[in-house]
């Protein structure tokens, strides 16, 4: 939910600012659909794997030694 919210707040704030970044790109438009899906991806792809890999550790954990730590 966090990384959506973050995708829409960020996609919202890319369109605002593409007039500012208009004179900086050559041969791709401001508002290039692939760009921002492309974006989007990576930065999904990047959020996911950050979750995973806490996740991935949390598992190998016994939970009787956890329990018995507290």
């Amino acid at each position: 939910m966090l990384v959506a919210g973050g995708l829409v707040i960020g996609a919202a704030g890319a369109v605002l600012l593409t007039r500012f970044l208009q004179e900086q790109l050559f041969q791709v438009e401001a508002t290039d659909p692939t760009s921002f899906w492309i974006g989007s991806l990576g930065l999904t792809l990047v959020a996911m794997l950050s979750c995973l890999i806490p996740a991935w550790r949390a598992l190998r954990v016994d939970p009787v030694r956890a329990v018995h730590a507290e």
